[in-house]
């Protein structure tokens, strides 16, 4: 972490055994994986709306490749990294998705 910047009190903090975010807002994005959480977490989710018995449900379906590539374009990431942000943003959605649809 230290080759990425991080200052040792921080790294150190991530040493310890039972670290545990301050917040729900604080968690530790490894470098490589900044561009897909960066996109990730401006992109919008596609969402269909479902009447029941009782009113609706909304159900999420995901994110579409193009508004991976808008908000990444935006965001000013070279398109070669497009494939690795598309991938990650897929890995994240995947594990979002069960809980968003609980």
């Amino acid at each position: 972490m230290k080759e990425f910047g991080a200052d040792e009190a921080r790294v150190e903090r991530f040493r310890e055994e039972n670290y545990e975010p301050e917040d729900a807002e604080d968690f530790y994005v490894y470098p490589v994986n900044s561009d897909a959480v960066r996109v990730f977490l401006r992109c919008r989710w596609q969402r269909l709306t479902v009447p029941n018995m009782t009113g609706a449900v909304v159900l999420y379906e995901g994110i579409d490749a193009q508004e991976v590539q808008t908000v990444a374009q935006m965001l000013g990431i070279p398109q070669e990294r497009f494939e690795t942000v598309l991938a990650g943003v897929r890995c994240m959605q995947n594990f979002a998705l069960p809980r968003l649809n609980k």
